[in-house]
């Protein structure tokens, strides 16, 4: 039986071993889920960037092919986690996500990511277990309050992403025009697996814990989807 001490090395390993923000090792040919090292395609080889270096005419052609692929993506500018009351879940789902994305290349860093309740009253803070949980895998959120998914804020989102099926339905019965990017955090992951993530509140730090690795478990898909936009 792992010790406490076991299982939150045991969760660090895991997610950093996903995404180590800054990262510059490329990504290898074939490499997938836990595997994956770092999300940099715009970084040149070391023997590249040697030659980059001592040639400034290929480090300038480098320079503006970076720029040109940037401008040419279409990636969302924001983006809406969204869970029941904003308090347990989708400020989890935030804090792994916005991690995520500062390994990414532009425009995906600078994309701003934020997360709101389909029945959230505004003001409350972040359950103490969601936070610990983020905590055991070296992420905090300060001053997380609740806000309430309503048509204004929604209208603003490229895309919105929910925890359940339950979710995606309120959004569209209760907003008009209803958002047309709603999806399930899980939705892009392969195979015949479940897309919903449970409700953990009230539950113990074991449950959050579980819940946060089922948010772990679908980034290399959900990113691989943001890089495709």
């Amino acid at each position: 039986m792992q010790t406490d001490h076991n299982r939150t090395f045991s969760a660090y390993n895991r997610f950093a071993t996903y995404f180590p923000a800054g990262s510059t090792q490329a990504v290898r040919p074939g490499c997938y889920g836990r595997k994956v090292l770092g999300n940099l395609p715009l970084l040149l080889p070391p023997s590249a960037r040697l030659q980059t270096q001592n040639n400034p005419k290929a480090a300038r052609l480098h320079s503006a092919a970076a720029y040109l692929f940037s401008i040419g993506m279409s990636a969302p500018k924001l983006i809406i986690v969204v869970c029941t009351a904003n308090v347990c879940r989708s400020p989890m789902a935030e804090a792994l996500l916005r991690h995520a994305l500062r390994a990414e290349p532009e425009p995906l860093r600078s994309c701003k990511v934020i997360s709101a309740g389909v029945a959230a009253r505004p003001g409350e803070k972040m359950s103490e277990n969601s936070r610990t949980a983020l905590s055991k895998v070296g992420l905090r959120i300060d001053e997380h309050l609740s806000r309430l998914l309503d048509s204004q804020l929604a209208d603003q989102a490229d895309l919105i992403l929910c925890m359940t099926e339950s979710h995606r339905a309120v959004i569209q019965l209760a907003l008009n025009p209803a958002p047309d990017k709603i999806y399930l955090w899980r939705d892009f992951m392969p195979g015949n697996t479940d897309r919903e993530i449970g409700d953990p509140f009230g539950g113990s730090i074991r449950e959050y814990e579980a819940c946060r690795d089922e948010m772990v478990d679908a980034l290399p898909s959900l990113l691989a989807h943001l890089r495709s936009l």
